[in-house]
């Protein structure tokens, strides 16, 4: 039985294994990608600036989904609408976690990445690629014709 697991230093044979593994294990990669945004994010909700503003644009919601269930509201000189409260409220909401969760992003994603070329460099995957394809199966990356 040999080893999954090696360190090739040949830039031709780590390349190969790049291209082979990112194409072999993508789904797998977006997984740890999911996941570990997931854990930062919850770590980071903890804090209690994270928290008020959530619950800020939680109370935010609530406000405008009561204030126009009779039909739109009254605002000085304009009459705004559910469809155009909502509009709103999502630009709102989207502007506010960016800029709330841009660093988080950047972090697990970059976490995630790393990871994954680790994987891809490492994992000697040829023989699961090669019975993949002898059995049958899209090569992969290959799209359905």
């Amino acid at each position: 039985e040999t080893n999954s697991f090696s360190f090739p230093f040949s830039p031709s044979v780590v390349c190969g294994r790049l291209k082979d593994n990112i194409l072999f294990f993508y789904l797998n990669y977006i997984l740890l990608t999911a996941v570990v945004f997931t854990l930062t994010l919850v770590t980071v909700l903890l804090t209690p600036q994270t928290l008020i503003t959530i619950v800020a644009l939680a109370i935010g919601w609530l406000l405008m989904i009561r204030k126009t269930a009779d039909g739109p509201i009254d605002v000085k000189c304009l009459s705004i609408s559910r469809k155009e409260g909502s509009a709103f409220m999502m630009v709102v909401s989207g502007i506010v976690l960016f800029f709330l969760l841009k660093s988080i992003f950047w972090v697990s994603l970059g976490s995630a990445s790393f990871l994954a070329l680790v994987h891809a460099w490492t994992r000697d995957a040829s023989t699961h690629i090669s019975e993949d394809t002898a059995a049958g199966s899209l090569n992969p990356g290959e799209e359905f014709a």
